[in-house]
């Protein structure tokens, strides 16, 4: 695979939807972003307030 790649984990996700310039910045030039399924479950749990 060619070009910049990011997986993102759960504390990236909080920092992006918090809006961290410096995170977008990077994510920017991104060919390809992805989150596991279990970052996605977490994110869920802990904005669900479980």
């Amino acid at each position: 695979m060619n070009g910049n790649g990011y997986l993102l984990d759960t504390n990236a996700i909080v920092q992006l939807l918090k809006g961290n310039k410096e995170l977008i910045a990077i994510l920017g030039t991104a060919d390809f972003i992805a989150t596991s399924i279990i970052a996605e479950m977490e994110y869920l749990s802990v904005d669900a307030g479980i």
